[in-house]
């Protein structure tokens, strides 16, 4: 199974037991629980989606490589021969882009859509 595919496994799974937490908490059924099911799941999505896109913008490269350079001058460790990298620059050219993030955007949006549709069924 390719990563893409567990990736939108591990998204829909999570979405569906927050939506069994949210029935069980408020005591949902029917129509109203078939809703909130997809708002969860296209919330999930969403989030996962923005943090995907953040990542490959490099919001946080800066902090990430500070944080990681000051635990190794703490811990006095000397990086790995393959993890050396001469600077900055070089540490933010190593980070992966992730190209899925419109895809995952998309099902997030089509979620939504479902769980509004099904909002006014519901009503």
């Amino acid at each position: 199974m390719s990563s893409k595919k567990k990736e939108l496994i591990s998204l829909i799974f999570t979405g569906v037991v927050l939506s069994i937490l949210l029935k069980q908490t408020f005591h949902l059924s029917g129509w109203r629980f078939v809703s909130d099911l997809f708002f969860a799941l296209g919330m999930v999505c969403l989030v996962y989606g923005l943090y995907r896109q953040i990542n490959n913008l490099g919001v946080f490269n800066s902090l990430k490589y500070g944080f990681r350079t000051v635990v190794r001058i703490i811990l006095n460790k000397k990086p790995a021969s393959g993890e050396i990298k001469t600077g900055y620059f070089e540490y933010v050219k190593s980070r992966p882009k992730h190209g899925s993030v419109p895809g995952i955007l998309v099902i997030s949006a089509g979620f939504l859509f479902i769980s509004v549709i099904m909002a006014f069924v519901a009503g």
